[in-house]
């Protein structure tokens, strides 16, 4: 995630990113440049990326989400529990690969 903070604080300016992956979806919306993203080890940050630290990120999400949307973060916890769902690193993936005309993703 370091390349990402950076990569978004730069396109966020004075805003600045506290890691929310709903503005980094939003911050590509806008691209000012076309962009790389190269995932070197993808297996290895696809592993840590995985259903342990999928429930962990939906947790945390927990106490900042609107009370509308828990019931949902609660439906992909559970899912998560059962390694069935998306995982962190698939939300990543799903987020880039829907910016693909600005964004170019080399997974090695």
């Amino acid at each position: 995630m370091e390349m990402n903070i950076g990569f978004v604080d730069k396109l966020a300016g004075n805003q600045g990113w506290n890691g929310n992956l709903d503005a980094l979806n939003d911050y590509l919306r806008w691209p000012q440049n076309k962009y790389k993203f190269v995932f070197k080890s993808a297996e290895r940050i696809r592993n840590a990326l995985s259903y342990p630290e999928t429930i962990r990120w939906l947790t945390n999400n927990l106490a900042i989400c609107h009370p509308e949307n828990r019931t949902s973060v609660h439906a992909k916890i559970a899912m998560a529990e059962k390694n069935q769902g998306q995982t962190l690193f698939d939300v990543i993936l799903e987020i880039l690969q829907d910016h693909k005309d600005s964004i170019e993703l080399v997974l090695r």
